[in-house]
């Protein structure tokens, strides 16, 4: 006790309550998040004059529906909404007397509009009070807000490029090959205390990844390995069995997602061999690696968004490839229904994977990335990914 309030500590000796809980549940949330994030505990009585942590006070049990509805209370009332509350429910040692904790991670989105029937605004914390913001300051944030898109998106063409250079070297070998490769990085700054990303962690995440990949392609869990043990790597934890089945995964140290895949073969095309790649494969890698990373965002306690990066390279680099669909690949032979179209050059694709989303809302990202790569081949249509029919 003691302890008094600041910009990123606000105590409630109560939960909100009334006709009009959800707009100034809203405005709280939204004053953190635009504030640089914070705690806000409640079940503690505080002194009025110094805002000082006086004496706890019980708030009762929090079942999962009062939680549900603060966390859609975040979602409509705020603009962008908020999404990755840390909400905990602590008690004494006696368990008699129960407390609240609700973790406001800080925005790249920032400034937050509060959109409730009641209020309509950009709050944020000064000192121990809530203020809204004047015109000036919303234009500051929105500029802050713009400057550090650039910035992410910079970082995360910086990441592609450097994985594809490195994925270069080590294929150099190989002779004729294509790949597919995905760098993701989160999106959210990564909320204190989380720490970074723990080698039995990524384990359980790249095992994860690739059982919800059968289940969206197939509807089924495949046989993907048992474990996949993982070694250090340049600040991330590298899957041993890369490039084992052609294939090569890491987990960053801070939860980015690095995954290649080999997705092409060579082929008979009018007694000629060129260098094809399937759709379907094409379908299995985006499936896998964008699965790993929304594995991450819903595993690892840390960001729910990531902004991935996907795209194609092959060798030799001056060579062309064409798309066609699946045909005998015991035999290493590629149907074409119609004339391929030369490829010189894939253009990266990049969207944002949200884990918070369902499985379906995963399947149209996969489904974008692919019809983005594949149509600069000629080939507009997908086999696996198509939605769910309900």
């Amino acid at each position: 006790m003691g302890v008094r309030e600041q910009e990123d500590l606000d105590w409630k000796a109560a939960l909100w309550d009334g006709p009009s809980w959800a707009d100034e549940f809203a405005k709280d949330v939204a004053a953190m998040a635009n504030g640089g994030g914070g705690l806000i505990v409640v079940g503690v009585r505080e002194d009025r004059r110094t805002s000082a942590a006086r004496e706890l006070q019980d708030v009762g049990l929090i079942d999962q529906e009062q939680e549900k509805k603060l966390r859609r209370a975040a979602f409509s009332g705020v603009r962008p909404a908020i999404v990755n509350l840390a909400i905990d429910r602590l008690e004494d040692a006696a368990g008699s007397v129960h407390v609240l904790a609700i973790g406001v991670a800080p925005s790249v989105d920032a400034p937050h509009l509060v959109t409730r029937a009641q209020l309509f605004g950009v709050p944020i914390r000064v000192g121990s009070h809530t203020e809204w913001m004047q015109e000036w300051q919303i234009e500051r944030a929105y500029r802050a807000r713009f400057r550090g898109q650039e910035e992410r998106a910079a970082l995360l063409d910086t990441a592609w490029a450097e994985e594809a250079e490195a994925l270069s070297l080590r294929t150099q070998a190989d002779g004729e090959a294509i790949w597919m490769l995905m760098t993701a990085i989160p999106v959210d700054p990564v909320p204190l205390g989380v720490g970074q990303v723990s080698s039995a962690e990524a384990s359980s995440v790249l095992y994860e990844g690739f059982r919800l990949a059968e289940r969206i392609l197939s509807g089924c869990n495949g046989g993907s390995p048992r474990t996949f043990n993982v070694r250090p790597g340049r600040r991330r934890w590298q899957s041993t069995q890369s490039f084992v089945h052609d294939d090569a995964a890491a987990i960053g140290y801070d939860g980015s997602v690095f995954f290649a895949k080999r997705v092409g073969l060579l082929a008979d095309y009018r007694e000629q061999s060129v260098l094809a790649l399937t759709v379907q494969d094409l379908e299995r890698s985006v499936a896998t690696a964008a699965s790993v990373v929304a594995e991450a965002g819903r595993r690892l306690t840390a960001p729910v968004r990531y902004r991935a990066k996907a795209g194609l390279l092959w060798r030799p680099e001056s060579s062309a490839i064409v798309f066609g669909e699946d045909g005998h690949h015991m035999s290493g032979k590629v149907r074409f229904d119609e004339p391929p179209l030369a490829v010189f050059r894939v253009y990266p694709e990049t969207v944002e994977v949200d884990a918070s989303g369902s499985d379906e809302d995963l399947r149209a990202s996969m489904r974008d990335i692919v019809l983005a790569l594949a149509s600069q081949g000629g080939v507009a249509r997908v086999s696996f990914l198509n939605p769910r029919r309900t």
